[in-house]
């Protein structure tokens, strides 16, 4: 439930939208969402979980350090909208009272209490970041990272292609008033 659904804000949802205005079926306007779901967007559990794993071989303070002087971003932490992330404090809250809150939450909850001093900024852990403790912690593989979001965004993206092919028009565009060119001038042709 916790990474079921982001309203219109995410690129998968009007990945989603898009295919359904132009006249196909819901799975493959459904499909269209899924596809949608890239390293960018859905990606950072996967991400997150080598990252946990790196900390716990490596140290975490090494680690981050690491992410800072490469100028790399830490995957699971931080969050444009949520901050903090109110998900994974309660996904990792329901873990504990399940007793799957172990060593790579421990981890996790370390990298974030380094932040401030190492990225001069507090950088709480965000869904993907607890998601990927917790993958971890059940003993999977961190390449299934990207399979929480296609499970848990079917749903949404269900009823976001039912709502576009019942409620709106055929055929959505982005809007003329959105769109800038940005290419070479008029010239003449042969």
């Amino acid at each position: 439930m916790a990474a079921a659904e982001h309203s219109v804000l995410a690129p998968s949802v009007n990945a989603a939208r898009f295919a359904a205005s132009a006249g196909v079926p819901l799975q493959a306007a459904v499909a269209a969402g899924v596809i949608g779901l890239g390293d960018h967007h859905g990606g950072a559990v996967d991400a997150g979980a080598e990252l946990l794993r790196e900390a716990e071989r490596d140290g975490a303070r090494a680690v981050a350090e690491r992410y800072r002087d490469a100028g790399r971003r830490l995957p699971g932490y931080g969050h444009a909208i949520h901050d903090p992330d109110p998900r994974a404090a309660r996904l990792l809250e329901v873990a504990g009272s399940l007793g799957l809150a172990g060593r790579h939450v421990d981890v996790a909850r370390e990298l974030a209490g380094l932040t401030e001093d190492v990225f001069g900024r507090r950088l709480d852990l965000n869904i993907d970041g607890a998601m990927s403790a917790l993958l971890l912690e059940l003993g999977l593989d961190p390449g299934l990272g990207k399979a929480f979001y296609v499970i848990a965004r079917a749903p949404g993206f269900c009823a976001h292609v039912f709502e576009e092919q019942t409620k709106e028009r055929p055929y959505r565009d982005v809007g003329w008033e959105n769109v800038d060119y940005g290419g070479p001038g008029p010239r003449e042709l042969p």
